[in-house]
């Protein structure tokens, strides 16, 4: 319920934003200024959502068809993204990115490392990307913000503003406005971008070169044909663009635990070349798995911990500040694994451990005082790694 009054509020304001263009229906010189900017506004929105699937990949092409498209003798006035100095070195990043699954195809044994590395390239370029795109974003919806914080400011007081006793300064105006409209496109950013970064974190934890492309292809197909169809038509890449989005927001909660752990899983590949350590560091940090959805959200960060009588217990918390926690069967055992080691019960998986726990999985089992699973055998055939990213996801 708490996910549909989210979603309904979300798309409420959307639309809100969209359509709050004050438009008389007597004045029907209006129509022509007032369909240009919604126009304006769409490609904005389509531009955005497309750009948050792939930054890095969005941000290039973007920079560089608006420079190669604007004339010469303006492209020094261009901004410092639309610049060569900008998208070619992002250029080089991408084909680098591409040789990546090529190398690790060819070299299995460097796979890793690559995906590692592209992992931190691609979060550094939506970090890069975020404010980029939400200026573009809040000066292109200028016009849409404006008109609905007047809006807003006509219904609170509809009697002071006929008599136009409240009038808001136009600097203050479009300062709230243009604020307003770089918050949407720093919202609309992060949901697309998490919901759609799915597919790197798949890609690390996937030793499959082969299932790499064929993700990277589908993404590279979604954005290309949101490219298409808004060529063909406006209203309708907007439709495809609204529908993207809408999806991101009912999986945003998921999304987000799944990316935090694609982030910590690459984190602790890298800190794993480097520290050597031969000690878990404490407390225990796990997360949560699909068999304690009934106690917890699936995916949630928290550690693992014997208590004083015996029993182990999960903590967390919610949304970052309320401590939740939950007590784990008597009977729970620490399994190796290729990935990560995971806390069994009987033969359900509980809690995953973080990758860095994996080379000291008889080190944190002692410090847990949690008994070892017999049979440490681990299933490295397809459908072994397939089960154990399942059981991420």
């Amino acid at each position: 319920m708490k996910k549909r009054r989210l979603f309904k509020l979300l798309l409420a304001s959307f639309l809100l934003l969209i359509f709050s263009s004050p438009l008389q229906a007597d004045e029907f010189s209006d129509f022509k200024k007032y369909s240009k900017n919604s126009q304006t506004f769409t490609r904005s929105l389509i531009k955005t959502t497309g750009v948050s699937m792939s930054p890095i990949l969005g941000v290039t092409i973007y920079g560089a068809w608006t420079y190669f498209k604007t004339a010469p003798e303006n492209r020094a006035k261009l901004p410092l993204y639309n610049q060569p100095v900008c998208w070619v070195p992002l250029f080089i990043i991408l084909a680098c990115l591409f040789m990546k699954s090529t190398i690790g195809e060819a070299l299995p044994l460097v796979k890793k490392p690559l995906d590692v590395a592209g992992e931190f390239v691609k979060t550094g370029g939506a970090l890069a990307a975020l404010p980029v795109v939400a200026g573009i974003f809040a000066n292109t919806a200028l016009p849409e913000t404006t008109a609905a914080v007047e809006s807003v400011q006509h219904f609170i007081f509809p009697t002071a503003c006929a008599a136009e006793a409240v009038t808001a300064n136009p600097g203050i105006l479009t300062t709230i406005s243009w604020g307003l409209g770089f918050i949407a496109g720093a919202i609309i950013f992060a949901l697309v971008f998490c919901g759609w970064h799915i597919i790197d974190i798949l890609i690390l934890i996937c030793p499959f070169p082969a299932v790499d492309a064929l993700l990277s292809g589908f993404r590279l197909s979604v954005v290309g044909a949101l490219a298409a169809v808004s060529a063909i038509n406006i209203y309708l890449g907007l439709a495809m663009a609204l529908a993207i989005l809408i999806v991101s927001i009912l999986v945003c909660r998921w999304s987000f635990r799944f990316t935090l752990f694609g982030w910590i899983f690459a984190w602790d590949t890298l800190a794993g070349i480097i520290n050597k350590s031969d000690r878990p560091a404490l407390p225990i940090r796990a997360f949560a798995t699909k068999k304690l959805k009934k106690h917890c959200p699936a995916r949630s960060y928290g550690t693992i911990a014997r208590t004083q009588n015996g029993e182990y217990v999960f903590s967390w918390k919610k949304w970052f500040i309320i401590r939740k926690a939950i007590k784990l069967p008597a009977d729970c055992q620490l399994k190796a694994g290729m990935l990560y080691p995971s806390v069994i019960s009987g033969e359900n998986s509980l809690l995953i451990l973080r990758p860095k726990y994996k080379k000291l999985h008889p080190e944190t089992a002692r410090a847990l005082l949690m008994p070892r699973h017999n049979g440490e055998n681990i299933d490295q055939t397809p459908r072994g790694v397939f089960a154990k990213i399942k059981a991420s996801v």
